[in-house]
């Protein structure tokens, strides 16, 4: 027969006066779990960050030819469009050349496709060559010619180095100052999924007209660092895992421990083994749960926390302004199902040890 309420009742009171052993697996567990979910969350945020950028500033794809330049770009133009995944094909004519303003010359590099109508440069660049809207300066082509451009605009370089020392012109110009002729000398393609860029790639295939590659491999330094700190993650959560789990276990069995002797008077109360089990399991249960629920709230407080008061970031070593917090949902069911079911293990099993030697 299943207890009385009045015996739950003192049962519950005989556990919640031993609160202090309890708040430590609650604490250690909410703060282990948030600490390491809370650094996730802000790494992938940088991450994504980064996905963002490279979507919205570098070509997925670069096709460059095995000569100087693509005679019939248009052809080839038509033909990779076609290809599954490719969003957009655009020609594109990079060069390098010499900019120069009143004393100042720094060597730079030339972009133009049809997607440019305007002549700008980097923020930097600007502010290094003392350059305003409307100014007047100098570009040195290749061929040693010199052409007289107005800047009419500056655009932001996000703190990459390419990116600071670039000046834009418009597409047409681009053709008579580089090549005098209608050639251009790589294709850029922007794809749907940048992430099966490497798969695209494949498809394409190089030929002996062209070779291609992929913002994957321009920023392959930057893809093995992301894949070290996914494994620092995971290799904490490991180290964390075994961690809280002695931590609940050593918590809950001095807990048993001291309470053996009740546990005993509650079996003399008619109490049976099965119902003193499925208390303990409840007690367990509300335990883990609500350290968890606590783990979640401290992360969601670190977020907003974020929001309202944003830590800012060098973009010379990041690529976000400011310190990001991206929700990883699929991480946090993971961390919830390995710690809760880990937990509850170590509960079991200090349970038994001390439920095996009751009378």
């Amino acid at each position: 027969m299943f207890p009385s309420k009045a015996n739950i009742f003192l049962f519950k009171k005989i556990f919640l006066k031993e609160y202090v052993y309890f708040l430590i697996p609650i604490f250690s567990l909410a703060l282990g779990l948030s600490l390491l979910f809370s650094s996730f969350c802000i790494f992938s945020g940088l991450h994504q960050e980064f996905y963002l950028l490279v979507d919205k500033l570098e070509p997925h794809i670069i096709i460059k030819p095995k000569n100087s330049y693509f005679e019939n770009y248009l052809k080839l133009g038509d033909f990779l469009s076609q290809t599954k995944n490719v969003k957009d094909v655009i020609p594109t004519i990079r060069s390098q050349g010499i900019l120069q303003f009143d004393q100042r010359a720094i060597g730079i590099i030339i972009k133009s496709n049809p997607q440019i109508s305007q002549t700008k440069i980097s923020k930097e660049l600007a502010k290094e060559l003392e350059v305003i809207i409307g100014s007047n300066v100098q570009l040195m082509v290749a061929d040693g010619e010199e052409h007289t451009l107005k800047i009419e605009g500056f655009f932001n370089s996000f703190g990459w180095e390419s990116k600071k020392l670039t000046i834009e012109i418009p597409f047409t110009l681009a053709k008579n100052i580089i090549f005098g002729d209608d050639f251009v000398n790589e294709i850029h393609l922007i794809l749907n999924q940048i992430h099966q860029a490497k798969h695209t790639q494949k498809i394409i295939k190089q030929d002996k007209v062209f070779y291609s590659s992929t913002w994957q491999d321009k920023f392959e330094e930057t893809l093995i660092m992301f894949q070290t700190e996914n494994h620092i993650h995971f290799y904490l959560m490991s180290f964390l895992f075994l961690l809280i789990l002695f931590s609940i276990h050593t918590c809950f069995s001095l807990i048993f421990l001291r309470k053996k002797e009740n546990l005993n008077a509650l079996l003399y109360a008619k109490f049976q083994k099965q119902d003193l089990r499925i208390l303990i399991q409840q007690v367990s249960h509300f335990t883990i749960l609500s350290s968890i629920t606590l783990s979640f709230i401290i992360s969601y407080s670190f977020k907003v926390f974020l929001e309202n008061y944003p830590l800012k970031l060098p973009q010379s070593l990041f690529y976000s302004p400011v310190l990001p917090f991206n929700w990883d949902w699929n991480f946090l069911w993971l961390c919830i199902f390995l710690f809760y079911t880990g937990a509850i293990i170590a509960v079991s099993h200090a349970q038994k040890k001390v439920m095996g030697n009751l009378s």
